[in-house]
């Protein structure tokens, strides 16, 4: 794991549930590039149970902008909630 991945895990920890609000988007590790999830280089195979773990009661918010692919974008957004579900399913 890279950049904010490396001090993210460490940070759930520390403080837990007094973490209520996390905005979760993407990016391809040089700037915030606000990708849906898991589009870009973040590791959410281990962002998403260390969160769940440390911060089970978090709201969490997808905050990203649509891609270019021609799909509308509420169905990008939907795909992208739908594949992080199974991340976190995968990881139980």
């Amino acid at each position: 794991m890279t950049g904010v991945q490396t001090c993210a895990l460490p940070i759930f920890e520390r403080l837990g549930k007094a973490i209520s609000v996390v905005h979760l988007s993407d990016n391809q590790g040089a700037i915030d590039d606000h990708l849906l999830p898991p589009a870009g280089s973040i590791a959410w195979n281990d962002i998403l149970p260390a969160l769940a773990e440390h911060s089970p009661g978090a709201v969490k918010t997808i905050e990203a902008r649509a891609a270019d692919s021609g799909k509308p974008p509420l169905e990008q957004a939907r795909a992208s909630r739908e594949q992080l579900q199974q991340l976190v399913e995968r990881s139980k």
